[in-house]
């Protein structure tokens, strides 16, 4: 693949999928556990590459917090056409997910922090996520006829 120029994009829209507590799965006692989920697509149409994080907090293997944010961030023409490899697989380099990603991540933060700060699950956030360990190669995505 030739060399990627840099990509220009804007986020146009941020949606909370799912939020709940369920404080009857919560103990004090319980080991607490983070299930932490990563989702990528994009739309050709559109030219928008959608990330999405869900962060599901567990006592004894059952959720009692669940968040799930989704972003679309839409991506000027040229830098949108650059990304495809062939006609129907689109490449998104790694550092640049690795960059959606660690965005929505901070927005999953913010959008959990404001749900729970006025309740007794005040105290419970994202941790830190490395996402270069997570995220070693480019993402290539598949065209689909919707």
């Amino acid at each position: 693949m030739a060399k990627i120029k840099p990509i220009s994009f804007d986020l146009i829209k941020i949606d909370t999928i799912q939020f709940a507590v369920i404080s009857d799965s919560f103990r004090e006692d319980c080991e607490i556990k983070l299930f932490p989920e990563f989702k990528v697509g994009a739309d050709d149409k559109l030219r928008t590459v959608n990330t999405g994080f869900e962060a599901k907090f567990t006592c004894e293997g059952n959720a009692f917090i669940i968040l799930e944010i989704s972003c679309n961030f839409q991506l000027e023409e040229k830098s949108f056409q650059q990304l495809f490899v062939e006609k129907e697989r689109l490449s998104l380099p790694k550092d640049f997910i690795t960059h959606l990603m660690m965005l929505t991540i901070g927005i999953t933060r913010g959008v959990l922090y404001e749900k729970l700060k006025s309740t007794d699950f005040k105290d419970f956030y994202l941790p830190s996520i490395n996402l270069k360990e997570l995220i070693k190669e480019d993402f290539l995505l598949e065209r689909t006829e919707s």
